[in-house]
């Protein structure tokens, strides 16, 4: 038990020491009401039991204003914080049909789920392009994404150091970047330095969009490997599994909530205040006894 004002305390032993000083049986009286103790077989004196409740009065009265407390700790969810995520879409020839229509529409929901978050949209194909930048304007980064064309070759690393670059300038919060595409393509050594270069602290998540029956693209496998050494996240899967592997993105990503720690004393006296009264009530009774 903890108490706030422990030195109260210290008045028990001077309290005790003043009843039984103070409290005295009158000389050539004596107890003549002894039809209030009918029943009791015990010869108890009445001075004696005065004493007591008095005693019990001194000790009760002292633990009630030492306060005895309990600390209570609670965490108070503050808000949500936000995240910086950069999607990078591949643009390239290959992503006309299925692939880039599919993708769009999972990507939308996607940017729909996460109002409180930075969403910027990139798009490459030999070059990488800003579409729209880190913001809260989900409406427009849909709109942006819904018109993008599909031409020209594919070159990775375009889209993902333009997007990398721009998430380490601007970004404010925890942040992660996701690349969409139907494969991967060589890097350059001077590619992969600027890569690690602005990687940071951003989470790296590489979509590989591939079809049924296709054969093993060993420039994307690779590729595959160099983000898991980077310590990223590789989900392989055709069109029908976008939606699968955005969710799992999602959860992955969820915006960390901040909590804000409260610490509050609540006093916990429980029985002692009726106790109090009861033996102050009762020694008073007592001590109306012993004058009569």
């Amino acid at each position: 038990m903890n108490l706030e004002y422990p030195l109260f305390l210290l008045t028990i032993p001077l309290g005790l020491i003043a009843v039984y000083k103070l409290v005295r049986q009158n000389s050539g009286i004596g107890f003549s009401s002894a039809n209030l103790l009918a029943g009791i077989r015990v010869r108890v004196s009445p001075l004696r039991v005065e004493r007591v409740f008095l005693s019990i009065f001194v000790v009760a009265s002292a633990l009630i204003l030492a306060r005895p407390t309990r600390l209570e700790k609670t965490s108070v969810p503050v808000y949500a914080q936000a995240r910086d995520i950069s999607l990078v879409l591949d643009v390239s020839g290959s992503m006309t049909g299925e692939n880039i229509e599919t993708a769009k529409s999972v990507i939308a929901e996607f940017i729909e789920g996460r109002p409180g978050d930075r969403i910027a949209l990139f798009t490459f194909n030999t070059e990488g392009f800003l579409d729209w930048p880190l913001s809260l304007d989900h409406e427009t980064t849909i709109y942006r994404l819904k018109h993008v064309v599909v031409s020209g070759g594919t070159r990775i690393a375009a889209g993902l150091i333009t997007g990398l670059k721009h998430q380490q300038q601007f970004g404010q919060n925890p942040g992660a970047l996701i690349v969409i595409s139907d494969g991967g393509s060589i890097l350059a050594p001077e590619e992969k330095e600027a890569i690690q270069t602005a990687l940071g602290q951003t989470r790296l998540y590489w979509i590989w969009i591939t079809q049924k029956g296709a054969g093993e693209d060993q420039t994307a496998l690779q590729f595959g490997v160099y983000v898991t050494d980077l310590g990223g996240k590789v989900y392989r899967g055709g069109t029908e599994d976008l939606d699968e592997i955005f969710r799992q993105i999602h959860q992955l990503e969820a915006s960390p909530v901040l909590y804000e720690r409260h610490v509050s004393t609540v006093y916990q006296f429980g029985v002692l205040p009726a106790l109090a009264l009861v033996s102050l009530a009762l020694a008073g009774l007592v001590h109306i006894t012993r004058e009569t």
